[in-house]
Parts: C-alpha cells; sequence; structure tokens
C-alpha cells in the first residue's frame, strides 16, 4: 500500500454519474497483495479523525474494495466525507483486507491534513493498474 496523493474538496465526482457536495477526503493509493490473490479485497479503508472513525463511501466509483493482484500494483481512489472544519491536525488513514482491524494485514498511514489544500472540486481517480 502506498499513498500517492491526499486531496481535500468541497465537492467530488467519480467523472461519470456521480457527485457530490460536502467535506471531502480524497485518498490517491497504489495497492497490492503481498502473499496471495486469491480473495484478496480491500476490505477496509478507514479515516481516524480525533475520537471519529470514518470509513471510505460506497456512492459512486472508486477503489473501495478494489480486488488486489499479487506483486502487480492496482491504482486507485477513495473518498471520507467528514463535518466541515473537521480537516485539521493529523488523521490516520488504515486499511485491512479484512473487516478485522485488531489483526495482521492492516496498514496505517498518518496524514498531515494542514498540509492538504482545499479545492473546489475533485475527480475520483478511476481504478486501473498502477505506473
Amino acid at each position: 500500500m502506498t499513498v500517492t496523493r491526499v486531496r481535500a474538496a468541497h465537492a467530488v465526482s467519480d467523472g461519470r454519474r456521480w457527485r457530490a457536495d460536502g467535506t471531502w477526503l480524497v485518498v490517491d493509493f497504489d495497492a497490492a497483495a503481498v502473499v496471495d490473490q486469491f480473495g484478496a479485497l480491500l476490505a477496509t479503508s478507514n479515516l481516524h479523525l480525533g475520537d471519529r472513525t470514518y470509513s471510505a463511501t460506497e456512492r459512486g466509483e472508486s477503489a473501495r474494495n478494489m480486488v488486489l493482484v499479487t506483486g502487480v500494483p492496482r491504482h486507485g481512489s477513495i473518498a471520507f466525507e467528514v463535518p466541515p472544519g473537521s480537516l485539521e491536525g493529523t488523521a490516520t488513514l488504515e486499511f485491512a483486507v479484512d473487516y478485522d482491524t485488531d489483526a495482521d494485514g492492516v496498514i496505517e498511514v498518518v496524514v498531515d491534513l494542514d498540509q492538504v489544500a482545499m479545492q473546489n472540486e475533485i475527480t475520483l481517480d478511476p481504478e486501473g493498474w498502477a505506473r
């Protein structure tokens, strides 16, 4: 798992049919299975912000629940809708191929939200092979 870019915006779209206003944090990433690709999905994508946890939105076409391939990274974006004014300080992204985040196989990435500029609108990267 490699987070390639973190963006924030007042609106997000998948570039096709879905668009939503709000306060959004968008995470672009590359991910691959390490051992076995049978049943390897990015099952958990959470954002820990303060004392709250947000799951990646199920709306639109995103890399949420992306199928992972062994040794061959896939690229995509996920989006988190959060309350207005909450994108400050640090947050922790949590990724796992299982819904149980108390076990091995959980990846956590700390993000400095003060370094993420707010944009008007962001389009999610389409899911595909990483470059």
